[in-house]
């Protein structure tokens, strides 16, 4: 009878333990990119994490790009917005931009130093980038803007080289 009662007393804690499981919220309702900047997408490109790296007159493009199928980045082009999201500044370019895309593949933008000499922008606000490809359609995104004094874009501040125009 002693074993029978403690039996029971186990299988109703571990009930107990079980159900209260069930009710803990999960830590993620929806996806997200778990980072600082914005992504989008055309019919075939995806680019997660669009930020702007911020710093001595320059605009470093920091962001991750996937396509389905083999492609080129061939031009990035921006311009500030201001605190309305209107409009600011003068436009800029990123010249010399011949990033491969390979089908399937993941490629990292910030290691491919794209800048640009960058009037105007403000730290914690957003410009209007575009993203232009050889085979897709091109990809327009309000990103943020963002401290090359940050620790975490500090290592990726644009260099004094430019590789764009204005």
């Amino acid at each position: 009878m002693i074993d029978c009662r403690r039996t029971a007393a186990v299988l109703a804690a571990v009930g107990v333990l079980g159900v209260a499981a069930c009710g803990a919220d999960p830590k993620v309702l929806t996806s997200y990119t778990p980072a600082a900047g914005v992504s989008g997408e055309s019919g075939t490109v995806k680019v997660r994490n669009l930020v702007l790296i911020n710093g001595g007159g320059q605009a470093r493009v920091s962001a991750a790009v996937v396509s389905r199928q083999s492609d080129k980045l061939v031009e990035i082009t921006g311009q500030p917005l201001k605190s309305d999201n209107s409009l600011s500044g003068r436009s800029f370019t990123v010249r010399t931009v011949d990033v491969k895309l390979p089908a399937q593949r993941s490629v990292n933008l910030t290691q491919s130093d794209l800048q640009a000499p960058a009037k105007g922008l403000s730290d914690g606000l957003l410009a209007k980038v575009t993203l232009k490809f050889a085979n897709s359609a091109p990809i327009t995104l309000n990103a943020p803007v963002v401290a090359s004094t940050h620790p975490d874009f500090k290592k990726y501040a644009p260099s004094g080289v430019p590789s764009a125009q204005s």
